[in-house]
C-alpha cells in the first residue's frame, strides 16, 4: 500500500492431511487479483494504448494520402476502413481508460482504509502521543 511495514514472524503448523486445493488456475486468478486489487496502472495502461493507437492510425492515414497522391493509385476502400476502424478503436480505449480513472478512484475511496496511520509506538506498544 506503500507504507512502512512490521514483520510478524511465525511458524506454520505442516499440513496434518490431505493436499492442497490450490490448481494453477485458482493461483492465476489469486495473482490477477493481487495485480488489479492495489493499484489502476491497468486502468491508466488502457488509456495510454488508446493515445498509441489513435497517433498510429492518424499516422497510417497521412501516410496513405500521401502514397495515394504520389502513386495515383489506391486500393479502394480498404485503407480507409482500416483508417476508420484503428482511429474508433483507439478513442474506444481512451473512453474505457477515462471511466476506468473514475471507477479507480472510487474503488479507492470505498476501501475504507484509515486516515492515518501511527509510526512509532512505545515499549508498552501504544502510540506515542
Amino acid at each position: 500500500m506503500g507504507f512502512k511495514k512490521v514483520e510478524i514472524e511465525f511458524d506454520a503448523a505442516p499440513r496434518l492431511a490431505g493436499e492442497t486445493k490450490w490448481n494453477y488456475g485458482s493461483l492465476f486468478n489469486l495473482a490477477l487479483e493481487g495485480m488489479t486489487s492495489f493499484t489502476t496502472t491497468p486502468l491508466k495502461i488502457s488509456s495510454i494504448l488508446g493515445f498509441v493507437v489513435s497517433i498510429a492510425a492518424f499516422i497510417y492515414m497521412i501516410y496513405i494520402f500521401i502514397a495515394t497522391l504520389i502513386t495515383g493509385n489506391a486500393v479502394e476502400g480498404f485503407p480507409t476502413l482500416m483508417i476508420v476502424i484503428l482511429f474508433l478503436g483507439g478513442i474506444q480505449l481512451i473512453s474505457i481508460g477515462i471511466i476506468g480513472e473514475y471507477l479507480g478512484r472510487i474503488f479507492n475511496e470505498v476501501k475504507g482504509r484509515p486516515l492515518y496511520f501511527v509510526e512509532e509506538y512505545n515499549d508498552e506498544r501504544e502510540p506515542i502521543k
